[in-house]
C-alpha cells in the first residue's frame, strides 16, 4: 500500500519534470571567469563552479597539479582551454557542452608495479609527469552479479556517443556527493550538501552553515563530536567532556534532532564512519523535516574508493584511563565496486566519581556504479555504547532552618555555589548507575544520472534504537546541608530507584529529483523532494519501593556559612579529593525483582509525510542567485497507553492530525567575483502531538520563523574565507499554562489546561574565517553572540528570562602549523582555544524556599594543544605521531550541558596508513 501511494504522489511528476527537462537544451553562453594560477584540481572545481558547469577530473590529474589562470568574459571550454594550455590535458565537452572531461591527450607513462604515484624528478608539479593507479582486475563472479542486478533495477542505457565514450575514464561527479578540496583547508570544505540537499559551494548559501572534518579531531585526538560541535560560533554541545546523552544548543534553542546523511538519528553519535559534521543554522534547516528553528545537526558518512586497497590503524591513550583502538580498511573488489570496514573500541573516565564511558562501533559500506551514471550504496552500523552519566547539577537543601530568614529545608542559589567549588566532582547516583544504547542502521542509497541535467536519489533508512538506564540506583540526588554542623548527609534511604527503557523504530524513504536548464541568460536548477517518515518511541518506566537499600554518609564541610540572601560567587573552584565510596546499592541490572512499581507503558508513533520543491535561479551574468523553496507536510501521531498489570492491554490512545506549510527564500548578490552578500528569510515545523484536554483537537505545529543577512568573501588568492551575519529566530506555539485556567474551580474538560501560545526568541551575530593564511599556515576562527529569551512561558516567572544552557557570547579560535620541508618535514604544530560566556543553569519553578533558578555558569576556556609528526617507509606506509594537551590551562568550569570539564589532560595517538 505504501508504494502505490509513493508511485501516485512522487513518480508521477518526477517523470513529468523529465519529460519536460529532457526537451531543454541550450549552449552554455559566455560568461565571466576569474581564475588565478593555482592547484589543479582546486582551480577546476572553481571554474565548474563560475561557468556553471560539470568538471569531471581524470584520475590521471595528480593533487600536487597546477593550472594557469583564466581571466575575462569566455565561454567554459574557452577558459578550460586557457587554464590546461601547455599540458597533455584537454577539457573534452560531454553532454552537449553542459560538462567537460579533462583527459590525457598523450600516452600514459607505464605504470609502476607497486601502484604508487611517483613524480618526475626534473618536473613534480607538471601535468605530464605523474603516472596513475593501474586499475584492479575486476571479479568475475561480482560482475556477473552486479550486472544482474543492474539490469533489474534499470533498463539498458541508450549509446553513448564518442564524446561519452572517452569520458568513460573520468571521474562522474554526483551531484549529491561534496568532494573535499585536498588540503586547501585542513579542518573544513567549501562544499556542503547541507540546506540544499545537493552538492553546492558553502559561499552560494543564503544563510550560515558550518562545516568541520574529522581531520580536525585526528590532530587534537578527540573522540567527543561534541568537542568539535564546540568549535562553532553559537553552538553549545552538550555531550562535550560529559559522557552524558546528545543533544545541542544552536542558536539558544535546545537540538536534539540530530542527522546522519540527512536520515533523523537517536542520539548514539561515534567518530568512526564519520567524515565530517556540517551544523546548519536557523529555520532553513526544515528542508529536512521537523526540528527545531535554531537549526540542525547533520553527520555525514565515510565513503568506499575505487580502485584503492588501503587501511588505518589507529592508538590513543591518556590519562584518566582513556584509550581508543579502531581499524579502518578499504577493499576494492573490482573497477566499479569498493567497500569500507571500520570498527572501533574507546574508554574513558571522567573526574566526577563513577563516571565512565564504554563505546564500541562497527560498520560497513558497500558502494557498486553500475554504470557511469548509476550508483548504489549500501551502509550498515552497529554501535553500543554504556555510561554511568554522572549528575550534572546537585540539588543542595538546608537541612532544618535557615539562619537568616527561618525557612525550613530551603534550596539556594549561593550555597550550591559554594558547595560545588569544594565537593562537585560527587556523583550521588552510586558506582552501579548505568545507562547503555544499542543502534543498528541500515542505508540504501541509489543515485542515477538521467543526464548532465537531471539526477535521482533514492534513499531508505532503518534505524533501531534501545536506550536502557537505571539513572538513579543509588537513590535520590538531593544533599541535605546541615549549616550549623558544617556536615552534609545524602539521603538515608534509596528514594525510589528508577529504570527506563526507551525502544525507537525509525524508518524513512526520501526522493530527491534535480533538473538543470536554462532559458536565455538565465540558469536554473530544480530540486523536488519526497520525505516518508514513520517513528515508533517506546517508553517504559519502573520503580522499586522506597527503603530497599540504605546508606548513610556525613562528611564535614569546611566552608564559611554563605550569606543565602544574594546569589553572588563562581562555580570555578579546586578539585578535591572524592568523598568515601558509596555503600552497594540495588539497580534494574543487578536485583531486578525490587522494580515491580510500573510507572508508564506508552508508545508514539509519529508518521509524516512531506513534499518540498525548491528553486535556484541565476541571472545578470551569475551576480545574483535566488532561491525559494515550499514545503508541506502531514504529520499523524497516535500516543497508546498501555499502563496495565499485564503491561499489554490498552489503557488509553489519543489521535491528532495536524499539516504545515513552510517555505525559505534566500537571495546572494556578488559584489566581486570572490565576494557575496546575502539575505534569506525561512520557516520550519516541529509537530508535538499534544491534543487540547476540552475537545481532544490538536495543538498547531511548533513554528519557527526567522531571517539573517550577511556577506562571505575570499581572501589571499582564494584561500581564506570570511563571512559575518545577523540572524533573528521566533519559535511560535510552543506549549503553555492557560493563564485562563484554574485548577481549583476549572474542569480540564471544558477548558484547555494547555494551550500552544507559548514565544521564544534569539537574535545574534556571528563571524568566521577560515582557511590557509600560507601554504605552511591554516587558520580558523568562529565567533557568536546570542540574545535568546522567553517572551511567553509555560511558567508566566520564565517571561523575559534567557533560556537555560545558552551562552550570550561563545568563540574558538584554531591555528595548524605544518612544515613542508627541511629536516623537520612532517611536523605539524597545533592550538585551538574555545571560550563561553556564564549563563543560567537550571529551569526550577521559583518559590520562597527555591532559588535554585538562579543558578549561573561563570564564563570559562579551554585550550588544547597538540603537535604531530610523520613519516613514511616504503612505498606505501605512512606513520602518525601525536601528543596532546587537553585543556592545558586546567580551566574548570560548567558546560552548557551543567556538568564540569574535565582537568587538564594528556593524550597520545599512533597512526599506520597503508
Amino acid at each position: 500500500m505504501l508504494f502505490r501511494r509513493l508511485a501516485r504522489s512522487v513518480w508521477l511528476p518526477l517523470l513529468v519534470l523529465l519529460h519536460v527537462a529532457g526537451g531543454v537544451c541550450a549552449a552554455t553562453p559566455p560568461t565571466e571567469f576569474a581564475i588565478p594560477a593555482g592547484p589543479a584540481h582546486e582551480r577546476l572545481k572553481l571554474a565548474a563552479q563560475q561557468g556553471n558547469i560539470e568538471v569531471l577530473i581524470s584520475t590521471d590529474v595528480p593533487e600536487s597539479a597546477t593550472t594557469r589562470a583564466a581571466q575575462g568574459r569566455l565561454t567554459p571550454q574557452q577558459a578550460l582551454d586557457r587554464m590546461l594550455e601547455g599540458t597533455p590535458f584537454a577539457a573534452v565537452p560531454v553532454s552537449g557542452g553542459k560538462a567537460f572531461g579533462i583527459l590525457r591527450q598523450s600516452p600514459r607513462p607505464a605504470s609502476r608495479t607497486d601502484g604508487e604515484n611517483h613524480p618526475s624528478r626534473s618536473h613534480p608539479d607538471s601535468l605530464s609527469s605523474m603516472e596513475t593507479h593501474p586499475k584492479p582486475a575486476r571479479k568475475p563472479w561480482l560482475s556477473a552479479a552486479l550486472s544482474a542486478l543492474a539490469s533489474f533495477a534499470f533498463s539498458a542505457p541508450p549509446p553513448l556517443s564518442a564524446q561519452e565514450q572517452a569520458a568513460e575514464t573520468v571521474i562522474t561527479l554526483n551531484p549529491f556527493e561534496v568532494r573535499a578540496a585536498g588540503e586547501s583547508n585542513l579542518w573544513t570544505v567549501n562544499q556542503s550538501s547541507g540546506g540544499t540537499r545537493v552538492a553546492v559551494p558553502i559561499k552560494e548559501l543564503p544563510f550560515s552553515l558550518d562545516v568541520l572534518t574529522t581531520r580536525f579531531m585526528d590532530d587534537f585526538i578527540v573522540s567527543d563530536l561534541g568537542e568539535v560541535l564546540s568549535q562553532v560560533g553559537n553552538v553549545s554541545g552538550l555531550e562535550s567532556y560529559t559522557g552524558a546523552g546528545s543533544g545541542n544548543s544552536i542558536r539558544g534553542f535546545s537540538q536534539y534532532y540530530q542527522l546522519r546523511n540527512g536520515f533523523y538519528r537517536n542520539g548514539v553519535i561515534d567518530k568512526t564512519l564519520v567524515s565530517r559534521v556540517e551544523v546548519i543554522k536557523g529555520p532553513y534547516a526544515a528542508i529536512y523535516g521537523r526540528g527545531e528553528p535554531g537549526g540542525v545537526i547533520n553527520y555525514i558518512s565515510k565513503r568506499p574508493v575505487f580502485g584503492k586497497n588501503s587501511g588505518k590503524a589507529l592508538v590513543e591513550a591518556g590519562q584518566n584511563r582513556t584509550g581508543r583502538v579502531q581499524l579502518e580498511h578499504n577493499l576494492s573488489l573490482g573497477r566499479r565496486t569498493a567497500l569500507l570496514l571500520a570498527g572501533s573500541y574507546a574508554e574513558r573516565e571522567f573526574d566526577q566519581m563513577f563516571t565512565y564511558e564504554r563505546t564500541r562501533n562497527f560498520g560497513a559500506v558497500l558502494r557498486h556504479d553500475f554504470s557511469e551514471r548509476t550508483e548504489i550504496l549500501v551502509e550498515y552500523e552497529h554501535m553500543f555504547r554504556r555510561n554511568n552519566r554522572g549528575r550534572p547539577v546537585i540539588d543542595i537543601r538546608i537541612d532544618g532552618l535557615d539562619p537568616t530568614d527561618g525557612t525550613r529545608n530551603k534550596y539556594t542559589g549561593e550555597f550550591a555555589y559554594d558547595f560545588m567549588a569544594k565537593y562537585g566532582w560527587v556523583n550521588t547516583l552510586g558506582p552501579t548507575t548505568y545507562s547503555d544504547r544499542q543502534l543498528d542502521t541500515v542505508n540504501v542509497t541509489l543515485v542515477h544520472q538521467f543526464s548532465a541535467d537531471a539526477s535521482l536519489r533514492v534513499a531508505y533508512n532503518d534505524s533501531k534504537t534501545t536506550q536502557d538506564y537505571d539513572y538513579t540506583a543509588f537513590g535520590g540526588s538531593t544533599i541535605l546541608v546541615n549549616p550549623t554542623t558544617h556536615e552534609f548527609t545524602r539521603w538515608n534511604t534509596v528514594a525510589y530507584p528508577f529504570w527506563r527503557q526507551l525502544p525507537s523504530d525509525v524508518k524513512n524513504l526520501q526522493a530527491d529529483l534535480t533538473v538543470n536548464f536554462t532559458t536565455g541568460p538565465v540558469k536554473h536548477s530544480t530540486l523536488l523532494t519526497f520525505d516518508y517518515s514513520n517513528q515508533i518511541d517506546g517508553r517504559v518506566s519502573e520503580r522499586a519501593p522506597r527503603g530497599v537499600a540504605s546508606d548513610v554518609h556525613t562528611v564535614t564541610y569546611t566552608g564559611a556559612i554563605p550569606n543565602y540572601t544574594t546569589d553572588a560567587g563562581s562555580l570555578h573552584g579546586p578539585r578535591t579529593d572524592p568523598i568515601p565510596v558509596f555503600n552497594t546499592s540495588i539497580n534494574h541490572r543487578d536485583t531486578p525483582q525490587y522494580y515491580t512499581w510500573l510507572q508508564e507503558n506508552r508508545s508514539l508513533d509519529y508518521d509524516i509525510t512531506g513534499v518540498f520543491l525548491m528553486h535556484r535561479a541565476r541571472f545578470l551574468n551569475d551576480k545574483i542567485l535566488v532561491m525559494a523553496g515550499g514545503r508541506y507536510d502531514t504529520a499523524k501521531t497516535t500516543i497508546t497507553s498501555r499502563l496495565s498489570p499485564d503491561k499489554t492491554t490498552v489503557t488509553d490512545q489519543t489521535h491528532s492530525k495536524v499539516d504545515d506549510l513552510t517555505y525559505n527564500v534566500g537571495l546572494n548578490y556578488y559584489a566581486t567575483p570572490t565576494t557575496v552578500l546575502y539575505g534569506s528569510h525561512s520557516t520550519s515545523f516541529n509537530p508535538k502531538g499534544d491534543v487540547y484536554s476540552h475537545t481532544g483537537e490538536p495543538m498547531p505545529n511548533e513554528r519557527g520563523d526567522g531571517w539573517e543577512a550577511g556577506f562571505r568573501t575570499q581572501l589571499l588568492e582564494e584561500r581564506f574565507d570570511v563571512g559575518a551575519s545577523y540572524f533573528h529566530i521566533e519559535r511560535q506555539n510552543v506549549r503553555i499554562a492557560n493563564p485562563d485556567f484554574d485548577s481549583a474551580v476549572d474542569n480540564p474538560a471544558e477548558k484547555p489546561q494547555f494551550i500552544a501560545g507559548g514565544l521564544d526568541r534569539s537574535k545574534g551575530y556571528e563571524f568566521y574565517a577560515n582557511g590557509k593564511v600560507t601554504d605552511a599556515l591554516s587558520l580558523r576562527v568562529s565567533v557568536g553572540t546570542v540574545d535568546a529569551k522567553h517572551i511567553k512561558s509555560l511558567d508566566a516567572w520564565k517571561q523575559g528570562l534567557h533560556v537555560v544552557r545558552t551562552p550570550e557570547w561563545n568563540y574558538a579560535v584554531g591555528a595548524s602549523y605544518r612544515v613542508r620541508s627541511g629536516a623537520l618535514k612532517g611536523l605539524s604544530l597545533n592550538a585551538a582555544y574555545r571560550a563561553q560566556s556564564g549563563y543560567r543553569l537550571m529551569d526550577q519553578t521559583p518559590s520562597a524556599t527555591d532559588l535554585r533558578y538562579k543558578l549561573r555558569a561563570e564564563e570559562g576556556g579551554i585550550l588544547d594543544l597538540a603537535a604531530g609528526y610523520d613519516w613514511k617507509t616504503g612505498p606505501r606506509l605512512k606513520h602518525t605521531f601525536r601528543i596532546a594537551v587537553k585543556n592545558a590551562l586546567d580551566d574548570i568550569f560548567i558546560e552548557g550541558s551543567g556538568y564540569f570539564t574535565l582537568g587538564r589532560q594528556f593524550t597520545s595517538s599512533y597512526t599506520l596508513e597503508y
